[in-house]
């Protein structure tokens, strides 16, 4: 079973992937195009592409082995407006402080759980401590790059390979014929479109700052009109207003 697959035909390059952060920003600078839940490339880029896929997922889709990688988790990882990736692969995801967290396909949970926290506006992704999972099918390229990684230097801000509170350990391989079997493509309605929901994110953000400096305003204001309310008071009670005198009699 492979997550990443590349079509090829005389005009483009067609990638099916699963989301990470890393892929995005690379294929934008390869001409990448998002459309209908593939990204498609120019066929000049290629080479380029292949190296990226290699780089972020362990694969370009060709044929190789996979294994099972087993992930302890002894202190809790939480990221920030983000998911938990871990070898290029989604472990846990949220959308948002009362979400909830889900685990990304071909992710097994063995003992412990997944979460969302934090406030509205920065949400998290928690993998709770002594939480243990297993990642199938992984490629064995990406498994052993975890392993090899130094744990001091985090390959990516989307990548949690590198947390020195992880403990990895590949436990078996995909047994052959498993291994070149194809995921069905997702549907529309299943297809996020995460550049979508990067710029809506960005909009909400900004509107959220804008409100921020208009209440901020408004206090503003209400604090200068209790002062004025505050300071004419004490004049009206030392000046009262003085009251008509009563007529003694008809007037002339």
């Amino acid at each position: 079973m492979t997550a990443v697959r590349l079509t090829l035909d005389d005009k483009t390059l067609k990638v099916v992937a699963p989301f990470h952060g890393d892929f995005l920003a690379g294929a934008k600078t390869l001409a990448g195009k998002w459309r209908g839940g593939a990204w498609i490339f120019p066929v000049s880029q290629e080479g380029r592409v292949r190296e990226l896929c290699l780089a972020v997922y362990g694969t370009d889709g060709e044929s190789g082995k996979t294994v099972t990688l087993r992930v302890e988790f002894p202190e809790a990882v939480r990221a920030r407006c983000d998911s938990i990736f871990v070898g290029g692969r989604l472990v846990a995801r949220a959308t948002g402080r009362d979400s909830g967290a889900r685990l990304g396909p071909g992710v097994i949970l063995l003992e412990g759980d997944v979460c969302s926290a934090g406030s509205r506006a920065n949400w998290e992704t928690v993998v709770r401590a002594g939480t243990v999972v297993e990642i199938l099918d992984l490629p064995r390229t990406a498994a052993e790059s975890v392993l090899e990684q130094d744990r001091a230097t985090p390959r990516s801000i989307f990548d949690v390979m590198a947390f020195k509170s992880m403990n990895c350990t590949i436990v078996g391989d995909t047994p052959d014929g498993l291994a070149d079997m194809e995921v069905p493509p997702a549907s529309a309605d299943a297809v996020m479109d995460e550049e979508a929901l990067t710029a809506e994110r960005q909009r909400l953000q900004e509107r959220l700052e804008a409100i921020t400096v208009e209440r901020r305003c408004l206090e503003e204001r209400i604090d200068e009109i209790t002062a004025g309310i505050a300071v004419r008071q004490p004049v009206e009670a030392a000046n009262p207003t003085p009251e008509p005198e009563a007529s003694s009699g008809m007037e002339a």
